[in-house]
């Protein structure tokens, strides 16, 4: 590749994403030169010979009148064809551009360089990597962003761009880049040589060029302690805060209105924060609901910080989502800094694998094969280490590939990893464990909160006091975190780590021991000893893997006799039961994974035994190494063991309290073993309630039917004292709740055209700004087809789920004026979009969990009235959650429409009701809903007739 000659930036539009099925609307194309110069461009539509969807129309602004006069493919291919040449080809995403082209008789001759790879390396830390949103880091033009020519354009430039970021990177980066490529062909080995020459050229060298590429022990965060604070140590007798001097805080003359301009008095707020810091100081736990608005995190982070810095001890503060612990760190830390008369130190703590281990990641480099993806990964993390000082994947912006496969391998572990062993390369998890023991708030996630039940609460530092928010999630958070999953694909993988003669030199562990099998390391008689052992862990797995396949072809056989025969692209849940257990096309299962298992076991036993005879042999002066092969052994062995005794609990020794279930996909046979604990309350209540000082759980959404008794039940929470605090919103002014009286019932004829119709009909009357929330996806889909087109030529886009990032989404949906937008699950939480950009909810469907689902199902029968006792207080939970994605501030106003009519026929509808605020509530028909929400909405009519209820 020479970076003197021209390469030419292509982007194309289509109908769809399958080059096979799908057809070229638009080309676009630029010949330009690596310093940003354009010398041609090249631009056409082309007529795709059928009728554009309308969700592609929106997304590209082409319609079907644009289309009607453009020429069809085969008239444009050859000078498509001529204008790419031999050119190198420059894409975002190249090849999704490159495979439409050669579906359409266009073969580029040229090197591909997909500037999403080039991006994901040179720039970590980004949120987003599509092509907008690079742009807009870089300040690059996009006038029309999914034109094909504007996208190609600002494709050119975001290369020139990268390419001047990689000159650039430090020269430890570049030397261990180089280093990487010696010996390793790499698609890109020519642009980052090209940039290491440039670096020279320009002689590019700071001070700090000189140390070599290691973790930083400085933290970017100013809420990190130094390593030079001293780890927290309590004290004898507890200190009490003055919950007075706090409360005045927040008053109305109080330090925070002097400090934030914006600040509202809210006295449920300080209602709370006297609570949780009475709490703190008489050592009891807490459940506290605080309505939107409430401002509940600062309630609690006041209190919590200076009770921990009083009393020199942690609290931990457990959050569910990302978007709270950045809210916490971005927003309400630095507030907090602001009120408070002394200094204090704040850390997130995540689980053991999200941090990256330094030298795992020298040994993954080291390996003498990369495939291509392996480089590219090892690369981004080379660029990424001279930069985080964190090892934090979540900064990283990894493909889901490389988050499931590459990254385990270079993460920190617990079988692997120690201080002693990865201390001189450098270890984020120890750098991490080190700041939260300095620091007096730790935040973590619900997952890391729950894993520290499940390690002896090794994962989180000493700590007595805790405050759980968004705790309406905590039960899912225990059932996933202690729940476990075993596929094929997973357990294949393990046993190839272990032994795999296909797989490239020093891949597995066994060829690794293989290299250390020589006379001159460890004399005739150990490489004696050694080579036996190793035969016999080859010939063990050559014995297993038919019994394995044998094993899983039972399992697959039995998930095909009971999983049903309609085609659906999602996987079917099939619970096994103890009955289930009992029947004859079981005992096969049974009966193959009885065999299996007694391979897996002498296997373990040999690798134990192996383990051992290395730990021997690094005794010996000069062996020192044999030492960490005995670690990763033993490792790998007890890896092995708990998948094996996962599945053994699966096929024929359930544990009472837990669920199990086959996970199946019919149409490519893909089956796996699921379980999850049935009660999560005694374990909740072992480790947290009967544990700590003070627990305190706190969210938007606690009580169901007025109290928290179905809270309590699930959480084991029966001793802990209760608060709720309504919204200081006022809903009656600010919200419309429309009823319609004639809606169809979900499973009613008509209903979906009902829906369909008036979505199309309310969104025009509203200009858009609409979230439409749904419980199923096909019915989002079905939806979306049937609006989309008669929206778009009202000037309305409708952004639907699946069409990129939740993130970027929610983004669009902001910045878009006249847009609706469909969700699910996902979207019935965690959408804060204050003013008028969302002023129209719609629920679809009350939203029930699937009473097929194994787990509502198991726990369902722990009930005598499972539907009004566990699934109806599950539903109102997640439909107040979704209700509250409307009014965020003081200042809003919005419609609220449940298309819903079994909340007005059926009884248990009015405990739905029962559980919003009080609105201003009108039941009438569905046609008169779209002038209704339109006038509430109209700035001239503060007041509106329908009566409060």
């Amino acid at each position: 590749m020479n970076l003197q000659s021209p390469f030419i930036a292509l982007d194309l539009e289509t109908t769809g994403l399958d080059p096979d099925k799908d057809t070229i609307i638009e080309v676009g194309a630029v010949r330009f030169l690596a310093d940003g110069t354009i010398l041609e461009e090249y631009q056409t539509l082309v007529n795709p010979g059928r009728h554009l969807a309308a969700r592609i129309a929106q997304l590209t602004g082409i319609d079907n009148d644009m289309l009607l006069n453009a020429p069809p493919w085969h008239q444009v291919r050859e000078e498509v064809a001529r204008f790419i040449g031999p050119a190198p080809i420059v894409g975002h995403n190249v090849a999704f551009d490159v495979n439409f082209l050669r579906s359409h008789g266009v073969y580029p001759r040229g090197a591909l360089i997909d500037t999403f790879d080039l991006a994901t390396i040179l720039l970590p830390g980004l949120k987003r990597y599509n092509l907008g949103h690079l742009a807009q880091q870089l300040q690059i033009p996009l006038e029309e962003a999914h034109r094909a020519l504007h996208d190609a354009r600002a494709t050119a430039l975001l290369f020139t761009a990268l390419l001047q970021r990689g000159v650039l990177l430090p020269r430890p980066v570049h030397r261990a880049i180089m280093h990487l490529l010696e010996g390793h062909p790499w698609r890109y080995a020519p642009l980052f040589t090209w940039m290491w020459q440039e670096h020279q050229r320009l002689g590019l060298k700071r001070k700090e060029d000189i140390l070599p590429l290691k973790p930083r022990l400085h933290s970017d965060s100013p809420f990190a302690p130094p390593v030079t604070a001293p780890v927290l140590l309590p004290k004898e007798d507890y200190i009490a805060i003055d919950e007075d001097a706090l409360a005045h805080l927040l008053e109305e003359e109080g330090k925070l209105a002097q400090v934030f301009h914006q600040y509202e008095y809210r006295p449920q707020q300080i209602h709370m924060l006297r609570e949780v810091a009475h709490a703190l100081n008489e050592g009891f736990h807490l459940l506290v609901e605080a309505g939107t608005g409430t401002g509940k995190s600062l309630a609690y982070l006041i209190p919590a910080a200076t009770f921990a810095h009083e009393n020199q001890e942690r609290v931990v503060i457990a959050t569910h989502t990302l978007n709270l612990q950045d809210q916490l760190f971005q927003k309400d830390l630095p507030i907090l800094r602001e009120l408070l008369p002394f200094d204090f130190y704040a850390t997130v703590l995540k689980g053991r694998g999200n941090y990256l281990c330094a030298r795992r990641l020298h040994e993954f480099i080291q390996r003498p094969e990369l495939s291509q993806e392996e480089i590219t990964f090892a690369a981004k993390l080379l660029v990424w280490l001279s930069q985080t000082s964190t090892g934090d994947v979540s900064e990283l912006g990894l493909t889901r590939e490389e988050e499931s496969h590459l990254w385990p391998q270079v993460a920190s572990d617990a079988n692997t990893c120690s201080r002693e062993r990865c201390q001189e390369a450098g270890d984020f998890y120890f750098l991490a464990q080190d700041r939260a023991e300095r620091s007096h708030l730790i935040i973590v996630n619900h997952a890391l909160l729950l894993a520290d039940i499940g390690v002896d609460q090794r994962a989180i530092p000493a700590y007595q006091h805790l405050i759980v928010d968004e705790a309406h999630h905590l039960e899912n958070a225990v059932t996933q975190q202690l729940g476990y999953t075993v596929s094929r694909s997973a357990l294949q993988g393990l046993l190839n780590e272990i032994y795999n003669p296909q797989a490239p030199q020093s891949r597995s562990l066994f060829q690794r021991l293989q290299s250390h099998v020589s006379p001159l390391l460890l004399g005739m008689q150990r490489m004696t000893e050694m080579s036996s052992l190793l035969n016999e862990v080859a010939a063990m797995m050559q014995q297993l893997h038919p019994t394995l396949e044998r094993f899983w072809q039972d399992v697959t056989r039995y998930a095909r006799e009971h999983g049903t025969d309609r085609p659906s692209p999602y996987a079917q849940r099939i619970r096994i039961t103890p009955a289930d257990r009992a029947q004859p096309l079981w005992a096969h299962v049974d009966i193959s994974w009885e065999r299996a298992w007694e391979h897996i076991r002498e296997m373990t036993e040999t690798l134990e035994r192996l383990a051992g005879r290395l730990e021997l042999y690094a005794e010996t002066p000069g062996s020192e190494e044999l030492l960490d092969l005995a670690t990763d052994v033993r490792g790998m062995a007890n890896r092995l063991s708990e998948v094996a005794q996962q599945i053994t609990r699966f096929v024929s020794q359930p544990l009472d309290n837990y669920i199990y279930w086959l996970e199946y996909e019919r149409t490519s046979e893909k089956v796996s073993l699921r379980a999850a604990p049935l009660h999560v309350g005694e374990l909740v209540a072992q480790h947290l309630w009967n544990q700590k000082r003070s627990v305190i759980l706190t969210s938007a959404t606690l009580r169901t039917g007025g109290t928290f008794d179905y809270l309590r039940d699930r959480l084991s929470a029966w001793e802990a004292e209760e608060l709720s605090l309504g919204s200081p919103y006022d809903y009656a002014a600010s919200t419309l709740l429309y009823l319609p009286t004639d809606i169809p019932e979900p499973n009613q004829r008509g209903y979906q055209e009902a829906v369909e119709r008036t979505l199309i009909q309310l969104a025009k009357a509203t200009g858009g700004r609409m979230l439409v929330l749904f419980t199923s996806y096909s019915q989002l889909r079905r939806t979306s087809e049937a609006i989309g087109q008669e929206l778009q030529k009202a000037g309305i886009t409708v952004y639907e789920q699946g069409m990129g990032g939740r993130s970027q989404l929610l983004e669009n949906f902001r910045q878009t004026e006249r847009s609706v937008l469909l969700g699910t699950r996902s979207f019935w939480e965690g959408v804060d979009v204050p003013g008028q950009a969302l002023s129209v909810l719609v629920i679809t469907r009350l939203p029930f969990a699937v009473p097929s689902d194994p787990i509502v199902q198991a726990r369902s029968e722990t009930y005598e009235n499972p539907f009004h006792e566990y699934q109806v207080p599950q539903a109102i939970l997640q439909f107040r959650q979704g209700f509250g994605r409307l009014i965020r501030s003081r200042t809003d106003r919005g419609v609220v429409v449940i298309l819903d009519k079994r909340i007005q026929s059926k009884r248990y509808g009015r405990l739905f009701l029962e559980a919003l605020p009080p609105c201003t509530v009108q039941r009438a028909p569905l046609a008169h809903l779209p002038e209704a929400a339109r006038h509430w909405l109209d700035d001239d009519n503060p007041a509106y007739p329908p009566t409060v209820e």
